[in-house]
């Protein structure tokens, strides 16, 4: 999937999260009810699909978890190489 999309998800949960607080912070429950009945009639449901919102938001994660390890595995691999070569010349000095 391309970035852009995983950043419209991010976006998305963003948004929701943000609106979740206006929500709730209010202490009136009908004030909490007129406020959620005005979000709904803004057309927010057809923006949000909670089974594919919940794939994209896995998939985004195992990539940079991915990303994360292969990043981790290079770094290693590198730091390895360096240190062999500095323990080589240093044989070579002696």
């Amino acid at each position: 999937m391309p970035w852009g999309h995983y950043v419209f998800v991010l976006l998305q949960v963003a948004c929701m999260q943000f609106i979740n607080i206006i929500v709730h912070s209010v202490e009136d429950v009908n004030f909490r009810v007129h406020l959620q009945h005005e979000f709904s009639l803004l057309g927010l449901d057809d923006y949000l699909v909670v089974g594919n919102l919940h794939d994209t938001l896995v998939q985004f994660f195992m990539h940079n978890l991915r990303m994360h390890v292969y990043l981790r595995y290079l770094f290693n691999f590198c730091l390895t190489c360096h240190l062999f070569w500095y323990y080589y010349s240093l044989c070579f000095i002696v």
